[in-house]
């Protein structure tokens, strides 16, 4: 029995060489003719072992390889799955937006339609009801010319009537105005002519009364200070 070092195809572990497995395994080498020596067969079984756990290790790898290699492809095809439905679901919702839109710009235009529809009627029944209501205006107008003309006419008689009038009772009031006006202004004059006489008057009482009570006291004094010469001379003012 024979065992060498297992792990990778550079330091191979220990492992029992099967030589019946050995020789179906393609690539093997050849084995040693019959009387080979001991050492030369245990040396073939070394390199079965070895090349065994080489293509162990090789398919392993290429399992690991195909594994990978199918998960990456799975996970490509998942990812482009998603990605395509994602697009899908992007497009069926712009899809669905665009009908939406749609939808209601033809429900805006039908709006629309119906309401230019309505305006277009209000319009016309307006037009109609305004131009009635306008000749009757015009009919109401004329009559309300032809009326104020009237009036006016009666009215400008009556008033040239009560001008003329006022005109007279102005006149007349403003004769008699003036006679009361002429008449106070005369019994002002008067009254004004009989306050100076009066105080002319009173004036020539107090100058005589004045000039009396001056000489009153001059003849007074000088017949205190002078009795003699009172008697013989006699005072100025003394005689009335």
């Amino acid at each position: 029995q024979v065992s060498a070092q297992a792990g990778t195809p550079d330091s191979p572990g220990p492992m029992a060489v099967d030589e019946h497995t050995a020789y179906d395994i393609a690539g093997l080498p050849p084995r040693p003719k019959d009387g080979a020596s001991q050492k030369e067969l245990l040396e073939w079984r070394r390199e079965c072992n070895i090349y065994r756990r080489e293509a162990d290790w090789k398919r392993r790898q290429d399992e690991l390889l195909s594994k990978k290699t199918a998960a990456w492809q799975i996970e490509t095809l998942e990812r482009d799955n998603r990605i395509e439905a994602a697009k899908e679901a992007r497009r069926a919702e712009e899809l669905e937006a665009l009908l939406c839109r749609q939808q209601l710009e033809k429900g805006e235009r039908s709006r629309e339609e119906v309401r230019h529809a309505a305006i277009a009627e209000k319009e016309r029944a307006w037009e109609s009801r305004e131009g009635a209501r306008l000749f009757a205006a015009s009919q109401e107008a004329k009559e309300e010319a032809r009326n104020r003309a009237t009036a006016l006419a009666e009215g400008k008689a009556r008033a040239w009537e009560e001008m003329r009038s006022t005109a007279a009772e102005r006149s007349s009031r403003q004769c008699q105005e003036a006679e009361r006006q002429r008449l106070r202004e005369e019994s002002i004059r008067e009254r004004e002519e009989r306050r100076r006489a009066k105080a002319v008057e009173n004036a020539c009482h107090l100058k005589q009364s004045a000039a009396a009570r001056s000489g009153a006291l001059v003849r007074s004094f000088v017949e205190r200070t002078l009795p003699s010469a009172v008697e013989d001379r006699g005072v100025p003012g003394s005689q009335s």
